[in-house]
């Protein structure tokens, strides 16, 4: 990611070695013994925020067997709330969702055939909700 980041000219060369990018990491025990979650935390905002933001263009994809879209092999997340992170799993569910993704706590996400970028603002927040026309109050 940091190569790609670079190629795009938001990072210079020589890159800072690894004690100087990550601040600790550790993996969290999973009842899936497919998969084991670990935690990163950066030692840089700027580090941070070039992960997340080139994640999609280096990540290995493949299509996903249920959904038959296609997905990133693997999956980096902020560290959600368990509320946030279930609030994000149910509207990446919704078929109409095309990309989902967290900045800051905060999840954003794109429809079929359209390039406009929806924030949810609260954890019960829905797709329909979310996408429904606001009603202007008459005065």
């Amino acid at each position: 990611m940091l190569v790609a980041a670079h190629q795009k000219g938001e990072l210079d060369m020589p890159f800072p070695s690894r004690r100087f990018i990550i601040d600790s990491a550790f993996a969290i025990p999973s009842k899936n013994p497919t998969s084991c979650p670990v935690i990163v935390k950066f030692a840089s905002a700027f580090i941070r925020n070039l992960i997340f933001s080139y994640k999609n263009d280096v990540l290995p994809k493949i299509p996903d067997p249920v959904t038959h879209r296609i997905r990133s092999k693997f999956a980096i997340y902020e560290d959600l709330t368990p509320a946030n992170f279930a609030h994000l799993r149910a509207l990446t569910e919704d078929p109409r969702t095309t990309s989902i993704w967290t900045y800051n706590g905060m999840v954003k996400f794109r429809v079929k055939d359209s390039e406009t970028i929806y924030r949810s603002r609260s954890i019960t927040d829905t797709v329909d909700s979310i996408l429904k026309p606001k009603q202007n109050p008459l005065p």
